[in-house]
């Protein structure tokens, strides 16, 4: 399990930064007698969660709708 100093050294964040993104729920994590811990599986989805490019699933475009306007209809 990983303290919030070695969750910001591995990210190459602040200490203050870290402590944001748990208390913000972006990283999963434990929360044991009044302190944060996180698993090497948690800090690596979150870093899955967030990585950019790569091999990663586009997003399915939304659907498009045709709107009538009634007022333009011949």
């Amino acid at each position: 399990m990983l303290t919030v100093a070695e969750v910001a050294k591995r990210l190459g964040i602040s200490r203050s930064k870290a402590y944001r993104l748990l208390e913000t729920a972006k990283v999963p994590h434990y929360r044991i007698d009044g302190t944060y811990r996180v698993s090497e599986e948690q800090l690596q989805a979150y870093l899955e969660s967030v990585a950019v490019g790569g091999n990663q699933p586009k997003p399915a475009a939304p659907a498009r709708r045709t709107i009538k306007l009634k007022h333009l209809e011949g």
